[in-house]
Protein backbone atom coordinates (compact mmCIF):
# COMPACT_ATOMS: atom_id res chain seq x y z
CA UNK A 1 0.00 0.00 0.00
CA UNK A 2 1.24 3.43 -1.03
CA UNK A 3 1.50 6.34 1.63
CA UNK A 4 1.64 8.71 -0.94
CA UNK A 5 -0.55 9.49 -4.22
CA UNK A 6 0.67 12.11 -6.71
CA UNK A 7 -2.48 12.32 -9.13
CA UNK A 8 -0.40 13.44 -12.53
CA UNK A 9 2.14 12.63 -14.11
CA UNK A 10 3.20 16.34 -15.55
CA UNK A 11 5.58 19.01 -14.47
CA UNK A 12 4.44 19.43 -11.37
CA UNK A 13 3.87 16.03 -10.13
CA UNK A 14 6.81 14.92 -11.58
CA UNK A 15 8.87 17.63 -9.66
CA UNK A 16 6.95 16.99 -6.48
CA UNK A 17 7.75 13.32 -6.33
CA UNK A 18 11.29 13.78 -7.42
CA UNK A 19 11.69 16.11 -4.43
CA UNK A 20 10.03 13.69 -2.34
CA UNK A 21 12.11 11.29 -2.97
CA UNK A 22 15.47 13.12 -3.75
CA UNK A 23 15.16 14.79 -0.16
CA UNK A 24 14.96 11.62 1.28
CA UNK A 25 10.95 12.15 2.91
CA UNK A 26 9.54 9.52 1.00
CA UNK A 27 10.99 5.83 -0.27
CA UNK A 28 10.09 5.47 -3.52
CA UNK A 29 8.32 2.36 -2.58
CA UNK A 30 5.52 4.67 -0.24
CA UNK A 31 5.13 6.59 -3.51
CA UNK A 32 2.70 6.39 -6.32
CA UNK A 33 2.28 8.72 -9.28
CA UNK A 34 -1.39 7.92 -11.60
CA UNK A 35 -1.70 9.55 -14.59
CA UNK A 36 -3.59 8.24 -17.71
CA UNK A 37 -0.43 7.98 -19.89
CA UNK A 38 2.27 5.49 -20.78
CA UNK A 39 5.37 7.55 -19.88
CA UNK A 40 5.69 11.05 -17.22
CA UNK A 41 5.44 14.58 -18.83
CA UNK A 42 4.00 12.85 -22.02
CA UNK A 43 2.15 15.64 -22.61
CA UNK A 44 4.36 18.20 -22.26
CA UNK A 45 6.81 16.75 -24.42
CA UNK A 46 3.99 16.12 -27.32
CA UNK A 47 3.34 19.72 -26.82
CA UNK A 48 6.37 20.95 -27.49
CA UNK A 49 7.26 18.68 -29.68
CA UNK A 50 4.18 19.87 -31.81
CA UNK A 51 5.14 23.64 -31.56
CA UNK A 52 9.18 22.42 -32.56
CA UNK A 53 10.30 23.88 -29.02
CA UNK A 54 14.00 22.76 -28.95
CA UNK A 55 15.38 24.21 -25.80
CA UNK A 56 13.47 25.35 -22.64
CA UNK A 57 14.63 28.78 -21.81
CA UNK A 58 14.65 28.97 -18.26
CA UNK A 59 16.75 30.06 -15.18
CA UNK A 60 19.32 27.78 -14.71
CA UNK A 61 18.08 26.81 -11.82
CA UNK A 62 14.33 26.04 -12.60
CA UNK A 63 14.31 22.47 -13.07
CA UNK A 64 12.98 19.37 -11.56
CA UNK A 65 16.21 18.17 -9.38
CA UNK A 66 16.54 19.11 -5.56
CA UNK A 67 19.53 21.05 -5.94
CA UNK A 68 19.44 23.97 -7.58
CA UNK A 69 22.73 24.44 -9.56
CA UNK A 70 22.72 20.76 -10.80
CA UNK A 71 21.94 21.16 -14.19
CA UNK A 72 25.63 23.87 -13.86
CA UNK A 73 28.90 21.48 -15.11
CA UNK A 74 31.57 21.41 -12.13
CA UNK A 75 35.53 22.04 -13.42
Amino acid sequence: MYKWLIIGGGIQGSTLAVHLVKSGKVPIQDLAVIDPHEQPLECWKRNTARIRMNDLRSPSVHHMDTEPFSLQYSS
